[in-house]
């Protein structure tokens, strides 16, 4: 079983970035100033969201370097296996809005879901997106990983040194899996999700104290307190090990549907308050 891992140990890395924000012509400024953006910080690399789409990654080889997919920048597809377009120096070809308004026509739904349900959260104490835990299946003999949408600090029992990670799966009413005669896939994805935080439990509380250390000293925190607050002391960190399951989308034909309800009450039976159904 591979080892989760999250943040930045190269400190030159984050200077190069700290660097690159003081250029306001330098496409990490521009993304640093796009509050629309979701900035994920990765294992010595960074991922930039937008309405679900991994628009570019930044990494660092002696200078920060972006890459980009061929699809966002409008180029033909190149000759190479290689489809990301590698830019040295932290500046685009493109400017950052043509890089979204590109993306746009790939936009899947539900991540495009997911990317709301973060930017509606009033404290958007959101750390991280399209998480992947490694696992080893024993009985096949081969390896895989265990994905969740997001997650977020939340206050524990004592706001000042209980702060929580909560994990989220976001799922449409139109995804099959959310629906069985038997067991709907969901549960059994979030089942090996919660195993996956008792397996990797020490990795996740180092990693995400880092990523908090990150943030920090590359200024994007902003208002997002509880980030703040690991930040300044790992030690208040804890993992809340049951996963939920919010369904948005919901009106008055699937509040009324027998069909649904009866997925419906099967998701609850199990989840009882960690399934979120909203309208």
């Amino acid at each position: 079983m591979g080892r989760f891992q999250r943040g930045i140990k190269d400190q030159s890395f984050i200077q190069a970035l700290n660097d690159l924000r003081k250029n306001s012509d330098s496409s990490w400024s521009k993304m640093v100033e796009d509050r629309i953006l979701f900035i994920a910080i990765r294992d010595e690399y960074i991922d930039v969201y937008y309405k679900g789409n991994s628009i570019c990654k930044l990494s660092y080889n002696n200078g920060v370097i972006v890459e980009v997919h061929y699809k966002y920048l409008n180029l033909s597809r190149p000759q190479t296996e290689n489809v990301y377009v590698k830019i040295k120096g932290g500046k685009y070809h493109e400017d950052i809005d043509l890089i979204k308004k590109a993306s746009e026509n790939y936009v899947d739904e539900e991540k495009s879901e997911v990317y709301s349900t973060i930017l509606a959260n009033s404290d958007n104490n959101v750390i991280d997106v399209e998480i992947a835990f490694p696992r080893a299946d024993v009985l096949q003999k081969r390896k895989g990983i265990d994905t969740i949408d997001y997650l977020r600090l939340e206050r524990g029992q004592n706001s000042n040194t209980d702060i929580r990670l909560v994990f989220y799966e976001v799922n449409l009413l139109i995804n099959s899996e959310i629906k069985s005669r038997t067991t709907p896939k969901v549960l059994e994805q979030i089942d090996r999700c919660e195993e996956a935080l008792h397996n990797h439990e020490a990795d996740i509380l180092t990693s995400y104290a880092l990523v908090a250390k990150n943030l920090m000293k590359l200024g994007l925190i902003r208002n997002r307190d509880l980030i703040r607050r690991v930040a300044d002391n790992p030690q208040s960190l804890s993992i809340d090990f049951k996963p939920r399951l919010i369904i948005p989308g919901y009106d008055q034909d699937q509040k009324d549907g027998e069909v649904w309800n009866a997925h419906r009450d099967k998701l609850r039976e199990v989840l009882g308050d960690r399934l979120t159904i909203r309208g």
